[in-house]
């Protein structure tokens, strides 16, 4: 048959202009959001999901990316919902006449023709799949994605979108939903049944309806088998796998941190395994104190300043505990928690030994007559028995030979910020705990303790590891530390292993317990949110029990033995063998030269020091070492002859002691002048 050539030309001309049209209309299309809120995500330092957030709109919705989604997934995911999917442009016109021939002839839809392209442009544009006018924008959409973005962008949009019932959007968010795990590594079953729910989500919930996920399940198997995705053997063991019939809780762990970094999405140095095992723990201890009882728990590597557990109450959500208090950054009390730090400085100052005998008895310090904690007096006993026995009387006697203003600058260098009531000047009673401070601070500082002395900076993100100021002398931390190795350990812990101090606030407000290992250090704290005493509450009963069990979870890791040889009390210097518990004299020893803190110039023979006050003889103790040379006279040389940082300490006939820290420098051209 002939055909009219002109009727074949604009035909031709007709169809090129309606291709173009087309075209056009496509090119022009505007595209819904492709970027839909999704839920905050803070991982911990292995990049496991510790804390999700719901998102804006009260959805979970994980952007993972598709290398963190099992291959087995997407595999299946094709072959059932859309085998072209790489071939197609977004339409898939074979599949969509198969759909339409099922429903003339069957009388209903048998199989869908949607692409995974026109799914991914329903879901950002919610529209309704019985609409015609929804179908034809649908479409148009999937069209013009095709051609702005690429088939792994589409993947990665739909395993964000897909919906799985309720609240939960998207295939990560589904599978720590259903599965309690990440879709990193899925088997076969799990795969095929995320696969399998968002056809129908609220009718396939396996925690609803679990034989209709089963079913489903199934099914995306047998056609993964048919498509040669799994083997026979891949497929009888899916089968045969159960299908989860409870909804799981999503992460959400150390809440007081996460949400400090909410938005950030980074990782945190937090250990989840070891943040999931301490929470559990310390929550359920809590059950068996009360109801109204908050505490924090922060374990920390002090070799690098990593936090690796940090709690910041039991129940973040419980009201009576008022969860959302971060307890472990509160200000309180810290009872007697300070003073392995006085100790330490004593030690350092050379007016005390382990050995050293002090008297615990009644004693009055200016208007300041301080008490023990139970009413007793023990007479004399060693400096090692006092602090293992935290009395009281010596540790203010210590308090007032060091001096409140030099042992501040001490905690301050550890890291601890003191809150003075009323912003006073430090009093004796500081070193009891008549000042605020934070577990976190606290912890910082016994970190610093167990690294001989250097101060540490605890850290809950990755950063750079600096080094830390030397804020007491490596000698005097490791005498401390080896007292508080002696402390009663339980059964469990291997003896000497862990050093701890226990502290109990005034009024029994707040009970403590902070300790390390040769590698760890652990604070606990218990206490009420609103800062009510708990009546009875001691911190060696309460805190200790759960500080022990933190390091039986984490594993006690023996110290690096440095023991000190167990000086007795006769081979001590006479200065050294008992200490003087009195008040300190208008006229005690004072270095007025070189000031606290400042740069001196050094010329030879030394340095110039000058005191007052004091009873002949003094004695030098410089950076820790007793020198044997008596003084007589109130201005001396001593011999420094290199850079860097020197402490002086000069001590009178009657034990009392004034102590300096300075920079000497050799390097100025004022000696020559």
């Amino acid at each position: 048959m002939l055909v009219n050539k002109p009727k074949l030309i604009a035909l031709f001309i007709v169809s090129f202009i309606g291709l173009f049209a087309f075209d056009q209309w496509i090119e022009r299309t505007e595209l819904p959001n492709l970027s839909p809120s999704t839920s905050d995500m803070v991982y911990d330092r292995n990049g496991v999901l510790m804390t999700a957030f719901l998102t804006r709109d009260d959805y979970w919705r994980f952007d993972v990316g598709l290398g963190q989604i099992d291959p087995k997934y997407i595999a299946l995911l094709i072959a059932y919902e859309d085998k072209r999917f790489y071939r197609h442009n977004g339409v898939d016109i074979q599949a969509m006449l198969r759909a339409l021939g099922q429903l003339v002839t069957r009388g209903g839809i048998i199989s869908g023709g949607s692409t995974i392209t026109m799914q991914v442009a329903r879901l950002t544009e919610r529209l309704s799949t019985g609409s015609l006018g929804d179908k034809v924008r649908q479409i148009r959409v999937a069209l013009a994605m095709e051609r702005r973005l690429s088939k792994q962008e589409i993947l990665h949009l739909y395993m964000k979108l897909a919906p799985f019932g309720g609240n939960v959007e998207g295939v990560a968010a589904a599978s720590y939903s259903y599965l309690g795990k990440a879709p990193k590594r899925l088997t076969t079953a799990e795969a095929a049944l995320l696969v399998a729910i968002p056809q129908s989500p609220n009718q396939r919930r396996p925690d609803r309806k679990n034989e209709a996920a089963r079913v489903a399940r199934d099914k995306v198997l047998r056609r993964g088998f048919g498509a040669a995705v799994i083997d026979a053997g891949d497929l009888n063991a899916a089968l045969s796998e159960p299908v989860p019939s409870e909804l799981k809780s999503m992460p959400r762990f150390a809440l007081h941190l996460a949400g400090k970094y909410r938005g950030q999405t980074k990782a945190l140095t937090l250990d989840l395994d070891l943040q999931r095992r301490a929470e559990t723990l310390f929550s359920r201890k809590l059950q068996n104190i009360g109801q109204d009882i908050s505490g924090a728990v922060i374990i920390a590597d002090y070799t690098t300043g990593e936090i690796l557990t940090y709690i910041g109450s039991p129940e973040f959500t419980s009201e009576k505990r008022k969860g959302y208090v971060d307890m472990a950054t509160a200000i309180r009390s810290p009872g007697s928690t300070l003073k392995p730090f006085v100790y330490a400085k004593a030690f350092a100052d050379g007016i005390l030994h382990p050995q050293t005998l002090i008297a615990d008895m009644p004693a009055r310090f200016g208007q300041y007559e301080p008490s023990n904690f139970d009413g007793e007096f023990r007479g004399m006993m060693t400096a090692h028995d006092a602090l293992i026995g935290s009395r009281n009387i010596p540790a203010v006697a210590i308090l007032n030979k060091v001096g409140t203003n030099r042992f501040s600058a001490v905690l301050n260098r550890a890291g601890i910020d003191l809150t003075l009531p009323q912003n006073r000047d430090p009093g004796l009673a500081i070193v009891l705990g008549g000042v605020g401070v934070s577990l976190r601070q606290m912890v910082q500082a016994y970190g610093g303790l167990a690294l001989n002395g250097q101060a540490i900076s605890l850290h809950e993100t990755v950063q750079e590891v600096t080094e830390g100021a030397q804020f007491i002398s490596p000698t005097a931390a490791t005498m401390v530390a080896e007292i508080l190795r002696t402390m009663p350990a339980p059964s469990t812990t291997q003896a000497g292993y862990v050093a701890y101090k226990t502290g109990t606030s005034y009024g029994h407000r707040d009970s403590w317990a902070i300790g390390f290992d040769g590698q760890h250090v652990i604070g606990v704290l218990l206490g009420r949110a609103d800062n009510t005493a708990i009546p009875g509450a001691f911190g060696a009963a309460l805190a200790t029990p759960i500080l022990f069990q933190m390091f039986d979870i984490i594993g006690v890791v023996p110290p690096s033995r440095v023991l000190l040889q167990n000086t007795g009390l006769a081979a001590l210097p006479p200065h050294l063998k008992q200490f003087a518990v009195s008040e300190k004299r208008q006229d005690s020893v004072n270095i007025i030269f070189p000031p606290e803190g400042a740069t001196i110039e050094i010329c030879p023979p030394g340095l110039v020091v000058k005191i007052n006050g004091g009873v002949a003889p003094y004695r030098l103790v410089l950076n820790d070492k007793l020198m044997p040379k008596l003084y007589y006279e109130r201005g001396f040389i001593i011999p420094v002859r290199d850079d860097g940082f020197y402490t002086v300490s000069i001590i009178d006939a009657h034990a009392d002691v004034s102590s300096q820290r300075f920079l000497a420098s050799t390097s100025s051209n004022a000696c020559s002048e």
